[in-house]
């Protein structure tokens, strides 16, 4: 849901473009069994008319909250005209802004969050699922990881 919340801001003009970071490749895409996530998400930008140099690729292989937020810094630096909306699911929003605010230093003035709901539950209902209570308590364990980490 993240990549279409971003291309209706896009659209709307909310957003005067949108960046995207090199996601690790998992076991699946390096087998040719899924696309990487990058992937999937430059088809979703695409499919929703964003236009192909609205969309600015950081090339900084992610594979966590903390990977985004240095390859963020890295692009806030080289532009620090930018004002940037992190588009992230509501569940992980605290944590995100967290990790975002220590990597970003005094950058973080330019990003705000928006957080994206899900689809199968909400803050109002995830423990009646296992879904929302997997994603939830993995949430919460990763949050106190990075609370003592950082």
């Amino acid at each position: 849901s993240r990549p279409f919340l971003a291309a209706a801001m896009y659209k709307v003009g909310l957003a005067q473009g949108i960046l995207v970071v090199r996601s690790k490749l998992g076991p699946k895409s390096e087998d040719g069994i899924v696309p990487p996530e990058h992937e999937i998400i430059f088809r979703v930008l695409e499919h929703e008319g964003v236009l192909g140099e609205s969309v600015v690729r950081l090339d900084w292989e992610c594979v966590s909250t903390r990977d985004e937020a240095e390859a963020l810094a890295t692009f806030l630096r080289t532009e620090p005209w930018a004002r940037v909306a992190v588009v992230t699911t509501n569940y992980h929003t605290r944590r995100a802004r967290r990790v975002f605010r220590h990597e970003l230093g005094n950058l973080q003035d330019q990003v705000c969050f928006v957080g994206v709901p899900t689809e199968s539950f909400s803050e109002d209902n995830w423990w009646k699922s296992r879904d929302g209570f997997l994603v939830y308590l993995n949430e919460l364990f990763k949050s106190a990881y990075y609370w003592a980490r950082y």
